[in-house]
């Protein structure tokens, strides 16, 4: 939800859409739609075709049911990818149906041994021989359906059939993607995206009772929108627990705190000044904060890479779940603030401490101290 998608100035990609007047159903496109776009838009650089596809894969591996995808020649430069190793498929070669593939970083990995000379390797898909060309680089996913339903072993040309071109108001299964042009507003967008469905209308006879309407997304919204309630309530649990924590360390250490009074006025009695005092309980309580933030981390790595298999399919851009670089910071200036508003509270209260009651009362009259006892009170009511 807060990481930009892993493509090249992800923020302008968006995801095309159509759906028919008084139906608030979302579809997809049907092929001819797809072409119409990829020859008529104006405000995009480029509109990119895919559908799921699967294929029984032999020949060079052991068999087995890969998972595929059709795309068109377009949508690898609109992503902003380029391969690993080898090249991706030309325009002839989606023109022409050539039997080509480029293979997943997974899949060369497993099932190639990641051999350096895979290009040019033969496989059969469905009985059919396709020929290697290149290798897709680490961490690339596309689609990026949710969980690990986006795995895809191989892509292969999205080369339309005959009767896929003439399947006009029907078969709404394809999708598309598109990168704005520099310059191009979303409004400006939306313009070009009704003017292009208001010739693809046209073409509907009159009596068809058909009325489509384009629309678009960004691509980002698309992906993440189907678990965002999922990942704010996630969040939302987790400031609750860091708060819970929060108040039970400061009302530890108030404990703490009403314990050494004694203490406190022995020191303050020797000539230890109400800095020292504080600057030495501050410090406690940032010391007990960054081990707790320590464990946290540690723990949290351990989580994460023994718990992936588990979670759920829901979640979109499983692979990229980490411990990254920037949530460390996070953690960090978490741990740091966590300390001293713990601290704060105990600290504050010894600058107040009068040394004969202190000296007197020692360590059993600490409930007898007001600013302590109201303070403390407050914490119990928060944590309630």
């Amino acid at each position: 939800m807060l990481r930009p998608l892993p493509f090249k100035d992800s923020g302008r990609l968006i995801s095309l859409h159509e759906s028919f007047e008084h139906d608030s159903h979302e579809l997809r496109m049907s092929a001819p739609d797809v072409l119409i776009f990829q020859r008529e838009s104006k405000a995009f650089f480029g509109v990119g075709g895919f559908i799921a596809s699967a294929y029984e894969l032999t020949g060079a591996v052991a068999p087995f049911k890969a998972r595929a995808e059709r795309v068109t020649s377009s949508l690898f430069p609109i992503l902003g990818i380029e391969p690993l190793l080898g090249r991706i498929f030309t325009q002839q070669e989606v023109d022409n149906a050539s039997p080509v593939t480029v293979i997943s970083y997974a899949l060369w990995k497993d099932r190639f041994h990641s051999d350096p000379n895979v290009l040019g390797t033969t496989i059969d898909l469905d009985r059919r021989p396709y020929i290697i060309i290149g290798v897709m680089p680490h961490g690339f996913e596309f689609p990026l359906d949710a969980g690990r339903l986006s795995e895809r072993d191989l892509w292969v040309p999205m080369s339309f059939t005959p009767i896929e071109k003439k399947s006009e108001g029907n078969n709404f299964d394809y999708s598309a993607v598109a990168r704005l042009k520099a310059g191009i507003t979303m409004p400006q967008a939306q313009q070009d995206v009704d003017r292009i469905f208001a010739e693809i209308q046209a073409q509907y006879p009159a009596g068809s009772g058909l009325k489509l309407h384009g629309y678009f997304l960004p691509l980002r919204e698309e992906v993440i929108h189907n678990a965002r309630t999922l990942l704010r309530i996630l969040l939302g649990a987790v400031s609750l627990i860091l708060l819970i924590a929060c108040v039970n360390l400061a009302n530890l250490l108030l404990v703490r705190a009403a314990g050494r009074r004694r203490e406190f006025g022995v020191r303050l009695a020797l000539g230890a000044s109400n800095r020292t005092m504080f600057r030495q309980l501050l410090t406690e309580s940032l010391a007990l904060s960054c081990l707790g933030g320590v464990a946290g981390v540690t723990l949290a790595i351990v989580l994460v890479h023994a718990a992936a298999a588990e979670l759920p399919d829901s979640l979109p851009r499983l692979s990229e779940i980490e411990v990254s670089w920037p949530l460390l910071l996070v953690a960090v200036v978490l741990t740091g603030t966590t300390g001293l508003i713990c601290g704060l509270g105990p600290a504050v209260q010894s600058m107040h401490e009068d040394v004969l009651d202190s000296l007197r009362d020692g360590g059993h009259g600490a409930g007898q101290n007001p600013r302590q006892s109201r303070l403390r009170s407050g914490m119990v009511i928060l944590y309630l």
